[in-house]
């Protein structure tokens, strides 16, 4: 966490200097162009003038004192702080007269080249303030007259400016660096913390904490989003894993007890000679207690699959026969005992689903009504066509339950009358909505203590 802290600290920082770069690059250019332009005026204004006092006809190699000092008494500009020179040349690159804080460390070829520009920078090895970076280079305006004198103007003050401006640039950068290394490791210490807590508390549930939560205190709701969202599926996974734990813990009770049984059958066969008949007597309870072991796990099995595997099997099943091949498959038992079957069940009803398992809901539920009515009882089954869905619903005058009872009935392996364990696996009703919820529909119960039980189960016709 602390190398994405740092990558993420010089992210910003470049950001940071790149823009502030651009800024102080941009306002140093705007400056120096507006002290180039600023001091070509001024320099061309000084040589217009020098040119006013120069005569108009002029072929002696060196000018008149007296005219010399008209020039610089007029304009006194070299006694002010000696930064601003001149040179008084003629066309035949020649210099005939310059100041003498003018220094000509340049061929006149050079200063009377016309490919450069009219203003431009010259290199002068004054040796003056050798601590200052840019003490060597000075301005130098180069004007041409109609009369054939060229005049050559050098001024190292407005240079001195850009000086200080890049200096000021130099200091600027510097110090924005330093600010963006302390804000940007300051910005990634906030940015990085929720991820931080979010780490922290993954590490505390792979330990096995299953109830550690992210915890962040910060106004951006696109974080709380992300907190609310994990901590949600944390919760979600705390449950899955509690179930997961519940599931195990009964499976293996509801495995051991037949596998008991098994064993403890085998050791009475094997602690002494017994007939034949005692032999087939116990190898029966041992295949009874097999079959209820098989269909326990195909069970298990069938309600590990996915919902996803379970609706690619999808296709059109016709539940009006489905629940009549269910009656007739269960009359047998209905009229051992003596039980009256009242159906009403509309033809041709059908949804998109697996007709195996719809067969099974069925199966189970109407099995359920059988075994828990009294003898000479009555029970209802309804199959008709409700709005959009097709509702299915099972009454009868049985044994019932009590209302607390009721939230318990599809959890794995609940039994409502204990001393009837031997008959079931305790898992019908578990199949029965897990069957429901694979195939989008509801179901809800109703029941009271020796009236009965109503289930209603309402599959979606939009599956069609």
């Amino acid at each position: 966490m602390k190398s994405f802290r740092w990558q993420l600290t010089k992210t910003l920082v470049l950001s940071f200097l790149v823009i502030n770069s651009i800024i102080l690059t941009a306002y140093t250019i705007n400056n120096f162009h507006a002290v180039i332009h600023n001091d070509k005026r001024k320099m061309k204004n000084i040589s217009k003038s020098i040119i006013d006092e120069l005569p108009t006809h002029f072929t002696a190699k060196k000018l008149p004192q007296s005219l010399i000092q008209s020039i610089n008494s007029h304009f006194k500009f070299l006694n002010k702080d000696k930064r601003m020179a001149y040179a008084i040349g003629r066309n035949t690159n020649e210099i005939i007269y310059y100041s003498p804080n003018f220094k000509k460390p340049l061929e006149n070829k050079y200063l009377f080249n016309k490919s450069h520009s009219k203003v431009f920078l010259r290199k002068v090895k004054s040796g003056e303030e050798i601590g200052d970076w840019f003490s060597e280079w000075h301005f130098l305006l180069r004007y041409t007259s109609d009369n054939g004198y060229v005049i050559f103007v050098t001024n190292r003050s407005y240079f001195e400016l850009i000086e200080r401006f890049f200096e000021s640039f130099l200091i600027a950068f510097f110090l924005s660096l330093i600010l963006a290394l302390l804000i940007g490791w300051k910005l990634s210490k906030k940015m990085v913390s929720p991820l931080e807590n979010i780490h922290k508390t993954l590490i505390e549930i792979r330990k096995g904490k299953f109830s550690a939560r992210v915890k962040i205190n910060t106004s951006s709701e696109e974080i709380m989003d992300l907190t609310d969202n994990l901590n949600n599926t944390f919760q979600d996974l705390q449950s899955a894993f509690s179930k997961i734990q519940c599931f195990a813990n009964d499976v293996a009770h509801e495995l051991n007890t037949p596998l008991t049984a098994m064993h403890g059958n085998i050791e009475i066969a094997l602690s002494k000679q017994r007939t034949n008949e005692e032999y087939i007597s116990i190898l029966e309870k041992n295949d009874h207690q097999i079959t209820r072991l098989t269909k326990t796990v195909k069970d298990i099995l069938l309600m590990a699959s996915p919902k996803s595997k379970i609706e690619n099997n999808f296709e059109k099943v016709n539940l009006s026969e489905t629940l009549n091949e269910v009656i007739e498959s269960l009359c047998v038992f209905a009229e051992k005992k003596q039980l009256k079957i009242y159906s009403n069940i509309e033809k041709g009803l059908a949804i998109q689903g697996v007709s195996s398992l719809l067969f099974r809901l069925f199966y189970n539920l109407y099995h359920n009504a059988i075994k828990f009515s009294q003898d000479g009882k009555s029970i209802k089954i309804s199959l008709k066509k409700d709005s959009n869905n097709i509702k299915f619903s099972i009454d009868d005058n049985g044994i019932g339950m009590e209302e607390e009872k009721i939230k318990d009935i599809f959890n794995y392996f609940y039994q409502i009358d204990p001393s009837r364990h031997d008959q079931g696996t305790g898992l019908g009703l578990t199949l029965v909505k897990w069957i429901s919820q694979s195939h989008n529909a509801d179901i809800s119960v109703k029941s009271a203590p020796d009236k009965g039980t109503f289930f209603s189960v309402s599959l979606p016709l939009s599956k069609i």
